[in-house]
């Protein structure tokens, strides 16, 4: 699986409530600053990396249509390739945020996530092993599934990678064409191919661990393909 890092950020405006038709002058509106906020990071999207990825959703617009809202809330998640890349990203989101402030005449706190999920850095030998084990449980897989860097999700298993050998295989739960994150991927993931996804990778998985506790030649190839991701070797 490929993976690449995410940063989480909440994001809080906070305005001035006035009733929105007889004195909105005396408003200042949250909502605006978020909006705009959102809209310049829509722009920012033409200028990024096609390994970057910022999307966010409102989770608090205001209470009534007739007031100001002086409170507006959003989540977001910022990706990118690498750890360095993601840090040269953040600060041109942030900028989007302030600059939502100003514009709206608002106060925004941004909260961002204390740990960062880094990109995976998949152990080829053992990713091998893996396979080679599913394979014998009858699961197949297409050559470009093996080294793909498209992979836009993001996890935590990317942080353990880079501080052991590791993998994080994926089975198919459902048809290529299905989308996750989908009603439809649901259907199929809490049905009889979901649940073979999760026999055979549990299966293939420890199947691969008792390969590399009793392979010296694994071992050393895992070690030594980790040195080398990491600059060690």
């Amino acid at each position: 699986m490929a993976s690449i890092c995410v940063a989480e950020v909440d994001v809080v405006y906070h305005g001035q409530s006035a009733h929105a038709s007889a004195m909105p002058h005396k408003g200042r509106n949250a909502l605006d600053g978020l909006l705009l906020a959102y809209q310049a990071i829509s722009n920012l999207r033409q200028h990024i990396r096609h390994s970057e990825r910022i999307h966010g959703i409102v989770t608090d617009g205001g209470r009534a249509p007739n007031i100001v809202p002086d409170r507006a809330a959003g989540e977001f998640y910022v990706r990118a390739k690498n750890a360095e890349d993601l840090e040269a990203l953040k600060p041109r989101v942030r900028a989007c945020f302030e600059a939502g402030a100003k514009a709206s005449g608002c106060d925004v706190e941004m909260n961002w996530g204390g740990v960062d999920y880094l990109d995976l850095n998949t152990n080829w030998p053992l990713a091998a092993a893996f396979k080679a084990n599913a394979e014998m449980l009858g699961r197949k897989f297409d050559a470009d599934d093996e080294r793909s860097l498209t992979g836009a999700g993001s996890t935590d298993m990317g942080n353990v990678s880079h501080r052991v050998p590791s993998i994080h295989p994926m089975l198919a739960a459902a048809p290529r064409n299905v989308v996750i994150h989908n009603p439809e991927f649901a259907k199929y993931a809490g049905g009889e191919m979901g649940e073979q996804a999760a026999l055979d990778g549990a299966k293939a998985l420890a199947m691969t661990a008792f390969d590399f506790l009793a392979d010296t030649r694994l071992q050393a190839d895992a070690k030594r393909a980790f040195a080398i991701a990491k600059g060690l070797g």
